[in-house]
């Protein structure tokens, strides 16, 4: 057969149907398995660890600590039941989940794609390229509450362009897309600033006619549900993260330069590619605009959170790699050389590079899932055969400021916590101004006497749960200043700090060091 031959058979229907459903298999294969190989990410472990908590009778709250709101963990529920029972491993049941919820987005997603919006030829290229955006763009934070976002409003996105473009929307699929975007911008108050941003812009496009639509209506009434759901079910949270709220601010707070700088130049470069499509594009493009419209939504989001995690940016990653995409496959057949038209072509430089590096990144994780680059530190498996081995099915605590000494350790083990925080941050908050003026220098903690207010209540809620609990193993991330990073987390002595109160001395005089494994130093109960 020959080359011309291959290239026609390709172009045919029959061609762009398996290739289509190739190149979505590869997606899968690319996403998903080196998902299903590794650990959980701590930002996920946590809330899968909570919701089996939940279901067990404890109160959000009262019995653990979680400043997001609980739409995350009730998510994890189906995966916790997969565990109880099927046998099947809480991340694994996760990721399960998540890859469910993305193929219901992205069925509804082409539900929603009309060929007004992109052209029919390109319909199935768009389509793989939300499935690149849903499933490999993510990569090491695939299912952080971003990437959940991001899978749960992109019908609520193309339906907002179908709308704004004055196309019919059958109720029922958009009243779905409205509940989906209502679970999606929920996870977390600040992806509501590209909610608004969102109805602000379909408001110029169609006036009072915005406010009539199924989607909105669902979205609405979903918000609304939950809402009530959260006031009657959890009662203990709006104080708890009243109460903590100014703390969390303050811990690890970049401000917004910071946040913005931590974006990172590709991430800012897109933003900037946004104002030259618009420019070296001018003619109407709806899906054009609403995808720029949720990509600032979701920068600004991640900038107001004023961490500069990275994973905070991903739903702007989203949606910035799908507004380059839909602009290369509607490129006009002429660009001009002017610096918009330039800015233009460099978009389509960096979309391939994208495409690229994060496909080549997932092969390699596929090939070496075990390898410590994929893994939360070099000594992790290690800590976690060890922790499993002295305490499998008892309680353990980790003395650190540090998220990955106590996640996923605790839920790979099969472990219980000791702790109602997931790990002890507020420290952090409390002295901000010694981690910040005095790099090279361990902290130097407050008398007991002289720790009052919010640490105070912190310290004895920690001595609290220590008395409680009585774990089988207390970790200790040991203390050295000449390691940068983490937080701040080895700057602290913590055994210095909690042993200026005797009842944490009495409490640790039942405990020996049995290993050191890296950083980390393990302390046993002994025998009674």
């Amino acid at each position: 057969m020959t080359a011309g031959r291959l290239l026609q058979l390709a172009k045919s229907a029959w061609g762009i149907r398996v290739l289509t459903w190739t190149a979505s298999l590869l997606l899968v294969a690319l996403g998903i398995l080196p998902a299903l190989l590794r650990d959980a990410r701590p930002d996920e472990s946590w809330p899968l660890y909570l919701a089996e908590r939940l279901l067990e009778g404890q109160r959000h709250g009262l019995d653990f600590y979680e400043m997001n709101p609980p739409l995350y963990i009730w998510l994890c529920f189906p995966a916790v039941l997969l565990h109880k029972v099927m046998g099947l491993g809480h991340w694994q049941g996760w990721i399960l989940t998540v890859s469910v919820l993305s193929a219901i987005s992205l069925g509804l997603a082409a539900r929603h794609l009309d060929s007004r919006e992109v052209p029919a030829r390109s319909r199935h290229w768009f389509l793989l390229a939300a499935g690149f955006a849903l499933l490999v763009l993510p990569r090491l934070q695939f299912s952080e509450r971003e990437h959940v976002s991001l899978l749960l409003v992109l019908p609520y996105v193309l339906t907002a362009a179908r709308r704004a473009g004055g196309n019919v929307v059958a109720s029922g699929w958009a009243a779905g897309a409205g509940l989906m975007g209502g679970m999606g911008f929920s996870l977390k108050p600040h992806f509501l600033v590209a909610w608004v941003l969102l109805e602000l812009w379909l408001a110029t496009r169609l006036g009072r006619r915005s406010l009539g639509r199924p989607e909105l209506w669902g979205l609405v009434g979903f918000g609304a549900l939950y809402l009530g759901l959260v006031m009657l079910l959890v009662p203990d949270y709006f104080p708890m993260a009243l109460r903590l709220a100014p703390i969390y601010h303050t811990y690890l707070n970049n401000g917004i330069a910071g946040a913005i700088v931590m974006a990172g130049p590709v991430l800012l470069g897109i933003a900037v590619l946004a104002l030259a499509v618009r420019r070296a594009m001018p003619n109407l493009d709806p899906l054009r605009d609403a995808l720029t419209v949720a990509f600032l939504g979701y920068f600004l989001a991640a900038i107001l959170q004023q961490k500069g995690f990275s994973y905070h940016y991903l739903g702007a990653w989203g949606f910035g790699f799908l507004l380059l995409a839909h602009s290369w496959l509607t490129r006009p057949a002429r660009i001009s050389w002017y610096p918009s038209g330039v800015l233009l072509r460099a978009g389509f430089v960096l979309l391939g590079v994208v495409v690229i590096t994060r496909t080549f990144s997932s092969v390699r994780e596929l090939v070496q899932p075990a390898h410590s680059r994929f893994q939360p530190g070099p000594e992790y498996a290690e800590l976690i055969r060890q922790t499993r081995e002295l305490a499998a099915g008892e309680r353990i605590i980790a003395l650190s400021t540090n998220p990955v000494s106590g996640w996923p350790l605790t839920l790979s083990a099969g472990t219980g916590w000791s702790s109602r925080y997931m790990h002890f941050w507020p420290l952090v908050a409390f002295y901000d101004d010694q981690l910040w003026t005095a790099p090279m220098r361990l902290v130097q903690p407050r008398p007991l006497n002289q720790r009052t207010g919010e640490e105070r209540r912190f310290h004895e809620e920690v001595i609290e749960d220590l008395h409680r609990h009585h774990p089988r193993l207390v970790i200790v991330l040991l203390p050295d200043s000449t390691v940068w990073g983490m937080g701040g987390a080895r700057r602290f002595d913590y055994l210095e700090y909690f042993g200026a109160d005797p009842r944490f001395r009495d409490f640790m005089a039942a405990y020996q060091p049995v290993r050191r494994i890296g950083a980390y130093e393990i302390w046993s109960r002994s025998p009674e």
